[in-house]
């Protein structure tokens, strides 16, 4: 589709935007021009030869050498040959503005003052000036340079429902043995009731009987409760993940129990990975901010880390740090977090406390591997939309770009990447704990009032 729509931008001819200015043969003489000259605006003057372009006379030359001290008298019956240049730039009307103006700027530049002569089948058919030449190329340019634009936002949206598509299949991958178990047990347990019926119909139940058929419906209800309880909490963490994934709504959450979710939902990947995940996530770190975006680069990071970082290694380690940051601390032209101590606590509407100072503190993610780590050529170009060390094996070089903009701009924070050739790689995103906003202002605002 891209290629599709830039061919049509670049299909414009130089014959559609030719002007039908006035012309005049080289047999006339010089005199004939000043009446041309006088009547219209015109900035050049393509003189012809038997309908064939064979030269042009510009206004800045008519002036400077026509209309000069004794220029009319000297030059009012001499051929217009005398004034024009012999050596007019021309091109035929079925030739791209972006391929004249391509050679214009590399080869004849004097043609952005004198202009182009359009020809069709050697004939004459019109004149383009040097601005409206650049003018339209310029034009085109903008324009492809935002169907680019869009094209590389469809490509990102359709990357991000790649990752969603797959923790779908994930999830109900996981959500399977669960069900599987409670409908098993389920099953066993009609089957248990049926004969015990039987036996009650018959009159012959014994107290063994009974104290049997107990035990075993407590465990196959055991087994169904825990079993439905774990795919319960599977649905409900993707379901909020998802959601969140799909909007950029902005929330007040705990960050902690929020990375949880979406690691949980990200449990059946992980769980067919030889690869182990340690967790330093710092309790309670109640954030205002975008959980959709934090949720797509913690998961584009993961994915990106399990596909890249432990190629020809049989096992590594993924550790994921989530903390304030350190008190004072600066990265990249954001503030630091502020002190907490003595920070003021009050209570919102709903009763949960929030600190003054954690509205102006700076969260920490990382995201870091003991993998093969990457050379310094390819750490530069990571964040890149499109680049790719994987092409061959169906890599679409946008997993990066996105968590790059989401930290920047759904985050308002900061992402970097560190890394060393054979001794892994670290990912740090920096963003502020509570987004300003209108809203959050004005719960911030409520919450303090006496």
């Amino acid at each position: 589709m891209t290629q599709r729509l830039l061919n049509t931008i670049s299909q414009i001819s130089i014959a559609q935007i030719c002007e039908p200015v006035p012309v005049i043969e080289d047999t006339c003489v010089c005199a004939a021009i000043e009446h041309l000259f006088n009547q219209t605006e015109i900035s050049a003057l393509p003189v012809i030869h038997n309908h064939r372009p064979v030269g042009i006379i510009t206004r800045i030359v008519f002036q400077e050498r026509y209309l000069s001290k004794f220029g009319r008298e000297l030059n009012a019956r001499k051929p217009v040959t005398f004034l024009m240049n012999e050596a007019p730039f021309v091109v035929c009307d079925h030739e791209r503005v972006s391929e004249v103006s391509n050679r214009v700027t590399q080869f004849s530049p004097k043609a952005l003052d004198e202009g182009i002569l359009v020809t069709r089948r050697g004939r004459y058919l019109g004149y383009v000036s040097g601005l409206a030449l650049m003018r339209n190329a310029l034009q085109q340019v903008k324009e492809a340079h935002q169907q680019l634009n869009n094209a590389q936002e469809l490509l990102i949206e359709n990357e991000k429902m790649a990752y969603l598509g797959g923790l779908v299949a994930g999830v109900a991958h996981e959500i399977n043995t669960p069900i599987g178990i409670a409908l098993t047990a389920a099953t066993a347990l009609e089957e248990k009731t049926r004969d015990f019926e039987q036996m009650m119909a018959s009159g012959s139940v014994k107290r063994s009987q009974v104290s049997r058929y107990t035990e075993a419906a407590n465990r196959s209800v055991a087994f169904m409760v825990s079993n439905i309880e774990r795919a319960s909490h599977l649905i409900q963490s993707f379901k909020q993940v998802a959601v969140d994934q799909s909007t950029d709504a902005l929330r007040r959450f705990d960050l902690g129990k929020y990375c949880h979710e979406v690691l949980f939902s990200l449990s059946p990947k992980l769980k067919n990975s030889p690869h182990q995940l340690r967790l330093q996530i710092e309790a309670n770190l109640q954030v205002y901010t975008s959980p959709g975006a934090i949720s797509q680069i913690l998961t584009n990071l993961i994915v990106n880390t399990l596909e890249h970082a432990f190629v020809d290694q049989p096992a590594g380690t993924i550790t994921i740090r989530i903390k304030r940051q350190p008190q004072g601390h600066k990265q990249a032209g954001i503030e630091g977090a502020k002190g907490v101590e003595g920070a003021k606590g009050v209570e919102n509407e709903q009763g949960m406390k929030i600190e003054q100072a954690n509205t102006q503190q700076q969260i920490m993610l990382q995201v870091e591997d003991n993998g093969r780590g990457m050379e310094s050529t390819v750490l530069k170009k990571i964040f890149a939309p499109f680049f790719t060390t994987r092409r061959n094996q169906g890599g679409s070089g946008l997993g990066l770009h996105i968590a790059f903009n989401l930290a920047t701009q759904g985050l308002n924070g900061t992402i970097k990447a560190e890394s060393v050739l054979n001794q892994g790689t670290c990912f740090t995103v920096i963003f502020p704990a509570w987004i300003k906003t209108e809203h959050s202002d004005s719960m911030l605002q409520k919450a303090t009032q006496p």
